[in-house]
């Protein structure tokens, strides 16, 4: 955390996750993030007597998602117990192994990328504040539970595939009409705008609760 001369902020982490759900080169992601704050009010230059408060905001980062099932990067065996059609009457069967699920090491972090800007305002010391915000979020290699031709032995695998997009606008208002020693009345109000859309998606994807 950066301040100087408290007008210009400045935020920076980075982060090194790990996951044991994944294998190899894909067991560590990295996401790092930016945030950047200029309180213009705090500027020599600017005089305002309704203005009481301005800052403005921007944001980048990046975050991760593991959420799949344990041990997807490898193939699972169970075992059944069979007829061994033997004659001897001590004879109980035959254990045999197989697999139940279908390995896919390639599996790795879902990445979510995401840009926002903001405003904050207050006016008349306090009495009407504001926030505006708006935002853009890309989300990646998505973990996804992929339908498979039923000949492989197996109905789906685990999967990342497809990429999706959410961008909003969104502003809040908060007014004080009146405030005396005994008494306050606040009034608050929020309305957003938000669209999501499908970038990139395999039409047999399917989902899978955990």
């Amino acid at each position: 955390v950066y301040n100087f001369r408290d007008r210009y902020l400045l935020t920076a982490t980075y982060r090194a996750d790990g996951s044991s759900k994944f294998v190899g080169n894909n067991k560590w992601a990295h996401f790092p993030s930016f945030a950047f704050a200029w309180r213009v009010n705090q500027e020599p230059w600017f005089v305002s007597r309704s203005i009481s408060s301005a800052k403005l905001r921007l944001g980048w980062g990046r975050v991760g998602n593991q959420t799949v099932p344990n041990y997807r990067t490898f193939t699972n065996y169970g075992t059944s117990l069979l007829p061994s059609h033997s004659n001897t009457e001590t004879s109980d069967g035959i254990v045999t192994v197989y697999p139940t699920t279908i390995a896919n090491p390639a599996l790795k972090w879902e990445t979510t990328e995401q840009f926002n800007v903001g405003l904050d305002m207050g006016f008349w010391n306090g009495r009407l504040s504001m926030t505006l915000d708006a935002y853009y979020k890309v989300t990646k290699d998505l973990l996804q539970n992929k339908r498979i031709a039923s000949a492989n032995g197996f109905t789906s695998i685990w999967v990342n595939e497809g990429k999706i997009s959410n961008a909003g606008v969104e502003l809040s208002v908060t007014a004080v009409p009146v405030k005396t020693k005994n008494f306050e009345w606040v009034i608050d109000g929020n309305i957003s705008f938000n669209k999501n859309r499908i970038l990139e998606i395999n039409p047999t994807a399917m989902s899978e609760k955990i």
